[in-house]
């Protein structure tokens, strides 16, 4: 007698858990390769066998349901798969068995691809949360290049929410300085990226330098402006440098032509009173809001029911200058589109000093942002805070809506947290207030 039968499950999802990577009536074997570690090549690396169950994987993907089911429908046992590795289909066929999957930095791109390519949009979500949540400055534009190719909007969002952030910082990356024309066009065309115009300029002069080298061209200025074309070059916006900027650094580079330079210097000596050089844009680039957030887990934080009369406060200090620009809060899926009426109350000290009382009214629902997606509440000031570098303040949250549950995190919480650059330290209490929404002046 088998060891399933001896232990029986009870419950059908148990039971299905039991013939994960089980030979027991397995109808079809995956032949794969095992999973790549170091320089060892695709020829030398050995094969390896994973059994699983027709049916089970029909019900769960309809590409396996074609593959077992259709008119030209697979008969042999055992299944050669040339395009997966070992480790990444073993957590494909986890999920696909038992709803969970442990998912590294080794595997998760691979488990993203089997997800796209057998259609488990499921997985292909947990994948995109995965890499949203450990996306760096050194791999954000190969992430984002997987996104594009498989169509991944959730991680098309992480990703140019990350890069929106932490511009300052990815232009310094090595990817960047590889990436195709097409993706930097993109960078910079977008409206909303954290970073001075002059330092953007820099990175892209940097870029067509080394394009240039590596399509064994001359890099003079026509030479990088040939390979950066008009489309890149006019979403450079030089009207909204210094005019410093513009003698010291650009002109250097040679990419404007002379009549560029001087239009766009007299528009500058004329303190932006003129219509701007044609083509060019004048308008400065919105610079995102940084997130900090609390909790470590959103899934294990608890759930408590509001009490109106109460303000859930949060001590916290910063080792950086910050402008605190809003808050959010978190609450259970079921209470979306609920309506209610939120004060945020910042104070200097231990509530030595009010700086800002805030009152707005609006529906909570599903938010996004570059590191996390969940249902709540954004409060966005008026008027950003100044808090200063190693000076205590003082958060409070209230609604006067008592039916609606809240997130709150004790256990479960940074005390401290190193965030874009600032590192944030709590005292250590509930509250409802989830995320704190900031920018770092220049």
């Amino acid at each position: 007698m088998s060891s399933l039968t001896q232990n029986w499950p009870e419950d059908y999802q148990e039971r299905c858990k039991s013939f994960f990577n089980n030979d027991i009536l397995s109808d079809v074997k995956f032949v794969i390769q095992a999973s790549q570690h170091g320089d060892c090549s695709d020829s030398k690396r050995s094969k390896m066998v994973i059994p699983a169950h027709k049916f089970l994987l029909s019900i769960r993907s309809p590409v396996f349901f074609a593959m077992f089911c259709g008119k030209m429908a697979e008969t042999k046992e055992n299944i050669d798969l040339p395009d997966c590795e070992y480790e990444g289909m073993l957590e494909l066929l986890r999920y696909i068995y038992t709803d969970e999957v442990c998912l590294t930095g080794s595997n998760v791109m691979q488990v993203a691809y089997l997800a796209a390519k057998y259609m488990i949009p499921c997985l292909a979500k947990k994948c995109a949360a995965y890499l949203g949540k450990n996306l760096d400055s050194s791999n954000v534009f190969g992430i984002l290049k997987h996104a594009q190719q498989f169509a991944n909007e959730h991680l098309l969002k992480y990703c140019w929410g990350y890069i929106e952030q932490m511009t300052k910082d990815v232009v310094k990356s090595g990817d960047f300085l590889t990436m195709e024309r097409s993706l930097l066009q993109e960078l910079v065309e977008r409206d909303t990226l954290n970073i001075r115009e002059v330092e953007l300029f820099k990175a892209v002069n940097c870029w067509a330098e080394k394009e240039c080298g590596r399509q064994k061209l001359k890099a003079d200025g026509p030479g990088k402006r040939a390979i950066l074309g008009e489309q890149i070059v006019k979403k450079l916006r030089f009207p909204v440098m210094k005019q410093s900027d513009i003698m010291n650094v650009v002109l250097e580079t040679k990419i404007l032509t002379q009549e560029e330079t001087s239009n766009i210097t007299k528009f500058l000596e004329s303190c932006r009173s003129e219509v701007p050089p044609d083509g060019f844009l004048d308008t400065v680039r919105n610079v995102p809001c940084l997130v900090c957030c609390r909790y470590k887990n959103y899934f294990s934080i608890g759930c408590c029911k509001n009490n109106p009369s109460t303000y859930h406060p949060v001590k916290l200090t910063v080792d950086k200058d910050i402008l605190l620009h809003g808050v959010s809060f978190w609450t259970p899926e079921s209470e979306s589109l609920v309506t209610v009426s939120v004060t945020v109350k910042v104070y200097l000290g231990n509530k030595d000093s009010l700086l800002l009382s805030h009152t707005v009214e609006g529906k909570v629902g599903y938010q996004e942002n570059a590191f996390c997606s969940y249902h709540g509440f954004d409060v966005m000031f008026d008027n950003a805070v100044a808090m200063r570098k190693n000076v205590q303040y003082c958060i409070a949250v209230s609604t006067d809506w008592p039916d609606v549950s809240f997130y709150y995190g004790y256990d479960d919480v940074f005390e401290s947290i190193h965030c874009s650059g600032v590192t944030f330290n709590f005292v250590r209490e509930e509250t409802l207030l989830a995320e704190f929404l900031f920018t770092i002046p220049d």
